[in-house]
């Protein structure tokens, strides 16, 4: 009697037009069931190509030469390329061929550093590039920011630079790409944070994590729309000692050796999520968004 009556109560259910719950949606979504179109559902992915090059202040490859080539004005807020100019950074993009000092860059032989990684993510799941090589024993770091104007001193212990970045599709076949500067500091200690990798429909989380304290300039994050004909570069001011430029994109030369300068070359394309070899490049999955995708058919013989 109990099996017939839980029977009827699915079957008004169905015909009452009651529909899953997200949380329900989301779980068959992601055990590769189709869609009410047919289409099967997959998360929506960005893939990145992140490309370091250091080299001697005043190179033309990663100083004023190359910048003649860039267009800051790709950045959407024109509030947070002022932010990011008054503090010592620079963001723009390129389109078509690079510049030829910054190629020359790019592909000379060791000792040249060149630091290349591929990094492909969910869509809206950051990711950080490291700028800063790691502290030897304690250091002190003192930043200078302008803040509207105003110049605000600070000072860190064992500082570790970063980037983040976040990519989210745009248009038909663009990325925007959101570039925050973040500065890791202090010592490693055990805390709860907000799990970053909550996907849409799930509720916030904490977790327990190993690390120093974050800091990150939510005032100077900013977003370049690429095409796949663009990269995005990233670099910094020179003359602007102690600001976030500074700290983030140059590394003094010891015992009186020449400072190096870094400079950040992004490419962005979208990746449809259909599993495969890239698929083994993801380190952390987060089917937070959805994109539906044509099923394969077999062909007629």
């Amino acid at each position: 009697m109990k099996r017939r009556s839980m029977l009827a109560l699915t079957a008004s259910a169905v015909l009452g037009g009651c529909t899953l719950g997200k949380q329900a949606l989301r779980r068959e979504f992601q055990s590769g069931q189709t869609g009410p179109d047919g289409k099967v559902l997959q998360p929506k992915r960005c893939e990145f190509l992140v490309r370091t090059v250091k080299a001697p202040r005043g190179t033309p490859g990663v100083d004023a030469a190359v910048w003649q080539a860039i267009d800051p004005s790709s950045i959407v807020d024109e509030e947070a390329r002022r932010t990011w100019e008054t503090n010592g950074l620079r963001l723009g993009t390129i389109t078509g061929p690079l510049p030829p000092e910054l190629e020359r860059l790019l592909e000379a032989p060791p000792p040249r550093e060149v630091d290349t990684v591929q990094i492909i993510r969910g869509e809206g799941e950051g990711a950080l590039i490291r700028l800063t090589p790691e502290p030897e024993g304690t250091v002190q770091t003192t930043l200078l920011l302008n803040r509207q104007g105003r110049a605000v001193g600070k000072v860190y212990q064992d500082v570790r630079g970063h980037m983040r970045i976040t990519g989210t599709h745009e248009g038909n076949d663009a990325v925007r790409l959101k570039v925050l500067p973040e500065l890791h500091h202090g010592p490693f200690q055990r805390r709860f944070v907000a799990d970053g990798g909550a996907g849409e429909f799930t509720p916030q989380q904490l977790m327990m994590k190993d690390g120093q304290e974050e800091e990150a300039f939510l005032d100077m994050a900013a977003s370049v729309v690429l095409r796949p004909d663009q990269v995005a570069v990233i670099g910094c001011s020179s003359g602007l000692p102690s600001s976030l430029g500074e700290v983030l994109m140059v590394e003094a030369g010891g015992n009186g050796g020449v400072s190096q300068q870094k400079l950040i070359v992004i490419s962005a394309r979208r990746d449809s999520g259909r599993l495969g070899a890239s698929a083994t490049k993801i380190k952390r999955p987060t089917p937070a968004t959805l994109q539906p995708i044509e099923p394969e058919v077999e062909k007629s013989r």
